[in-house]
């Protein structure tokens, strides 16, 4: 299985592919490419992905706290929570979920909030890039993954990735997502201030090579005005989202990941000003290759993830067409597939009931010539030939219970029996036996159905609710059929239809 992850840091794309061999993920690729105009990105895949295509969006991520422990009613009161907890009115919100229980009890949600015009624009940009994605979750979600895969020993950190066009934190605590935060600008905006800063002396495509060479620590802000005003800005900006994640939960290592090689010494200048932090290093260290696709790997990997479908935010509207186009050739096959069953089983049945019938006729034959031999063959014979030309259901015996059997189970039955004991006796005015229809001749196969009215009297409602109940349980009558109960005073009527019996076959 092959999973593919794209990340669209502009100018770069970022793609990573994995390839999962039973448990074990591999990366089979990572890869950061400009497309140009004519770029159709499908034919950049190295060695081609034929498995599920993800991608990711910025989203909001705030923190419930339930003190019931049901899924269900939690899912169904979402919409409502999330409704009071953000401006945008909920229709043009699209969000996903994660419910983790509480030992003590209650529950804890997570909640990843888009709004649904990005979420277009995201697909409107791949698909002029001519892909359509199977896949779209969350972008912290995505990088958290990727910290889990790198780093699993890292359970508990700040996840800072230094996007081309924004920044990504996000607060992860024993594994769970409490909080993300995008800055708004990036790596881009730093490169622009530094041509300001050096357009004079630098042609722009030399830009980025010279940032490299450039230590941050060592920076002179007189030289570099443009450059200092806007590193200082997202500092400033960074330290302010640290500071806001740390007042929820105490200090914790800080993982660097995306263009933290842009400048020298970029990530120790971010964090200088930052009491006690430092970047974080694994014990096997992040090639720069990784850090770039780190979000692009987090992608790939939530495509294989057992929660996908609670993090997936192609639905309702935003059902890939593709998933439809496989959602009609299974149906298709599930139908196919049933009427040859259907086929299969009938010819089964009607070569079994022939079969049955040649060895009920041989064995038959063969007794009565062990009685008389000779003597009953023809008969036996004309008798045969009649069965098979009406081998069908006898229509004109009748199926449903007759008048007399019907007031047999009435006067008999042990409740009125019970109630004339009482002092209550239930009195019967009047009793309507109609047979609505039945097969006839331009109708053989109408079903027998009879309707009964019942008209009687009894002083105690008790009683009439007592009969009633027994006219829903009796077997004698058909359930499925409506009943009508009126009642006025002590008089009541019933009216019902009585169960057929089994029709007679030959």
């Amino acid at each position: 299985m092959q999973l593919l992850g794209l990340y669209d840091d502009r100018p770069f794309i970022r793609l990573a592919i994995f390839e999962f061999k039973g448990k074990k993920a591999e990366i089979k690729s990572l890869k950061s490419f400009i497309p140009n105009a004519s770029s159709n990105v499908k034919q950049l895949y190295i060695g081609g992905c034929k498995g599920v295509v993800s991608m990711g969006m910025s989203t909001l991520v705030r923190t419930l706290d339930f003190k019931i422990s049901s899924s269900r009613l939690i899912e169904q009161g979402l919409p409502f929570q999330v409704e009071s907890i953000t401006h945008l009115p909920i229709e043009n919100l699209i969000y996903t979920s994660q419910l983790h229980l509480k030992k003590e009890g209650g529950a804890e949600a997570t909640l990843f909030l888009g709004q649904k015009t990005a979420l277009q624009a995201l697909l409107d940009r791949w698909r002029g890039l001519s892909l359509e994605p199977d896949f779209v979750t969350s972008l912290p979600q995505a990088l958290a993954t990727f910290a889990h895969f790198r780093c699993p020993q890292l359970s508990s950190a700040f996840l800072i990735h230094l996007g081309s066009q924004e920044w990504n934190c996000v607060w992860v605590e024993a594994g769970k997502i409490k909080k993300a935060f995008v800055i708004p600008e990036g790596i881009e905006m730093l490169l622009s201030a530094f041509w300001e800063d050096r357009k004079k002396v630098l042609f722009q495509k030399e830009v980025e090579g010279v940032a490299r060479q450039i230590d941050l620590l060592q920076l002179k802000p007189h030289l570099n005005p443009h450059l200092s005003t806007k590193l200082e800005e997202l500092r400033h900006k960074l330290e302010a989202t640290l500071y806001s994640f740390e007042q929820g939960g105490g200090k914790k290592p800080i993982l660097f990941t995306g263009r933290t090689d842009s400048f020298g010494h970029l990530t120790e200048y971010l964090v200088q000003k930052f009491p006690d932090a430092s970047p974080y290093e694994p014990s096997l260290p992040l090639s720069q290759e990784e850090k770039e696709c780190a979000i692009a790997m987090g992608l790939a990997l939530e495509g294989a993830s057992k929660d996908r479908k609670k993090n997936q935010f192609l639905k309702n509207e935003f059902i890939p067409r593709k998933a439809w186009k496989r959602a009609g050739q299974w149906g298709f096959g599930l139908i196919a597939t049933s009427l040859l069953l259907s086929i299969s089983l009938s010819l089964t049945g009607y070569f079994q009931t022939h079969y049955q019938k040649k060895e009920w006729t041989h064995s038959l034959q063969r007794l009565m010539d062990r009685l008389a031999p000779g003597s009953f063959r023809g008969t036996i014979e004309d008798a045969l030939s009649l069965i098979e030309e009406h081998d069908k259901e006898a229509y004109f015996i009748p199926q449903a219970p007759s008048l007399s059997e019907f007031l047999s189970w009435l006067s008999n039955h042990p409740l009125l029996e019970g109630l004339s004991a009482t002092g209550d006796p239930l009195l019967i005015n009047d009793v309507k036996y109609t047979l609505v229809s039945f097969p006839h001749i331009e109708a053989a196969k109408d079903p027998y159905a009879v309707q009964v009215d019942i008209e009687f009297q009894v002083k105690n409602p008790l009683s009439a609710k007592k009969f009633h109940e027994t006219l829903l349980k009796e077997p004698l009558i058909d359930s499925k059929k409506e009943m009508i109960w009126e009642s006025q005073s002590d008089h009541y009527r019933a009216s019902f239809f009585l169960k057929n019996r089994t029709p007679y076959v030959f």
